[in-house]
C-alpha cells in the first residue's frame, strides 16, 4: 500500500509542479514519467508478491528462515523483490529531481550589511 500511496503522491506532485510552480515541461514530463513507472512497478510488485504467496505452499516448519538456497522457495520471491527495488529506486530518483526547487526556496540566514561611515542612517535622523 505504501508504494501505491507514494505513486499517487508522485503523480499529484508532478501535476502541481506543472500547474502552480511553472516547472519547465521537460522536468514536469520526466516527473510524470517517473510517476507512471512507479505505478507500473508497484502494480507488478503486488501481482508478483500475491502469486508467490499463492504458489509457495510452505508450512510454518518449512519457512524460508530455515531453508538453504539450494532447497528452493527463494525463486518465488525474486520477481516481487526485483519490482520492489525498482519502485524504491524510482521513488528516490523522483525526490532527487526536487533538489533544484528545494535549493531555490531554501531558507537563508539574514545577511548583515555594513554601511559606509559616510552614509547617513535614516532612522537616526531627527526631524
Amino acid at each position: 500500500m505504501a508504494f501505491f500511496g507514494t505513486t499517487i503522491y508522485i503523480i499529484l506532485c508532478a501535476l502541481v509542479s506543472k500547474r502552480y510552480l511553472g516547472t519547465h515541461w521537460c522536468i514536469w514530463a520526466f516527473r510524470l514519467l517517473l510517476g507512471i513507472m512507479a505505478g507500473i512497478t508497484s502494480s507488478f510488485f503486488s501481482i508478483c508478491h500475491t502469486v508467490s504467496r499463492i504458489n509457495f505452499n510452505g508450512t510454518q516448519e518449512e519457512s524460508l528462515t530455515y531453508r538453504h538456497p539450494g532447497q528452493g522457495g527463494f525463486s518465488f520471491y525474486l520477481c516481487s523483490t526485483s519490482f520492489e527495488w525498482a519502485a524504491g529506486f524510482i521513488i528516490i530518483v523522483f525526490f532527487i529531481t526536487w533538489a533544484y526547487e528545494f535549493r531555490s526556496y531554501a531558507l537563508q540566514l539574514p545577511q548583515i550589511v555594513r554601511k559606509h561611515p559616510s552614509e547617513s542612517d535614516i532612522y537616526s535622523l531627527k526631524s
